[in-house]
């Protein structure tokens, strides 16, 4: 077992299993990957897992390699490089901020034909042809019209998650709750420095939170993901390594029909929440669970 033979292993099975979902080259493709999922398969070979150890970076940068030899000029590579900890820093580079959601989205944003926008916790990297979005700002809010979640229908982004769940990695439900309204949710606006292109700048940015009062309630993220299998909109390959697509449109208008019949929907157990804004010369809200 050496470098080669697993690089080959990993080209082998991602351009077989993207066919095999129809994922086309001119497609933009959203991605949603845990790195360590490809290599389940060497679990026994302890050869094989030494040098993958050893090598983390390099197999990332390969397994994106793939993906942008694969891709035309017409289609186009999208990844979160969230940085939940600015809301702590108070500080966002947008060239050296760390990503927080894995290796694959750190390599990522690393890579030399890779775009950032400029939101300080939830922006989002391309390369290709939605890099032109990327330029226009980010928008204070996290979505929403202004951000780059509002182009995802336009360019009909199909959603690619490898080795996780789609209920466990697709950050786009909560673009359609801040577009349809949900009743547990609220932007909160944090004060951060900003370092783009050499210059830095006192701004605010607006993060989606839960109310601390449903930090207890369980979320049920698995209910989107059930309806779009029970309709036959999402496709999957389970076996070696876990595959998933499914197109923005799907879940886009699924998503809406749910919050359109209950705002409460993705709150497991949890029937409605009611405000009480009786305290409004306060500045509070009270909520309550029932």
């Amino acid at each position: 077992m050496n470098k080669d033979k697993i690089q080959k292993d990993l080209k082998k099975l991602i351009i077989k299993n993207l066919k095999i979902l129809d994922i086309r080259p001119q497609d933009h493709l959203y991605l949603s990957i845990n790195m360590g999922s490809f290599f389940l398969n060497y679990i026994d070979n302890q050869d094989a897992i030494s040098i993958i150890n050893k090598n983390k970076i390099f197999f990332t940068k390969y397994v994106l390699k793939i993906f942008k030899n694969y891709i035309s000029k017409d289609g186009s590579l999208i990844c979160a490089s969230f940085s939940y900890s600015t809301k702590k820093t108070m500080f966002f580079d947008i060239k050296k901020t760390r990503s927080e959601v894995g290796i694959f989205s750190q390599v990522f944003l690393e890579d030399k034909s890779s775009l950032r926008s400029d939101h300080s916790m939830h922006s989002i990297s391309a390369i290709g042809k939605f890099k032109k979005i990327l330029k226009e700002s980010h928008g204070i809010f996290s979505f929403g019209i202004n951000s780059p979640f509002e182009s995802f229908l336009k360019f009909n982004v199909k959603f690619v998650h490898i080795g996780v769940p789609f209920h466990k990695a697709c950050t786009y439900i909560h673009h359609v709750q801040h577009l349809a309204g949900c009743n547990f949710r609220f932007y909160k606006s944090f004060k951060v420095k900003k370092k783009i292109e050499n210059k830095i700048t006192n701004t605010y940015d607006y993060n989606f939170l839960r109310f601390k009062i449903l930090g207890n309630e369980s979320i049920e993220e698995f209910l989107l993901e059930n309806v779009l299998s029970k309709k036959k909109l999402i496709k999957y390959i389970k076996k070696p390594v876990f595959f998933s697509v499914v197109d923005c449109d799907s879940v886009y208008k699924e998503t809406k029909k749910l919050l359109k019949k209950n705002p409460s929907t993705f709150i497991r157990g949890s029937k409605k929440v009611i405000f009480n804004d009786n305290f409004k010369n306060k500045n509070l809200i009270r909520l309550k669970v029932i």
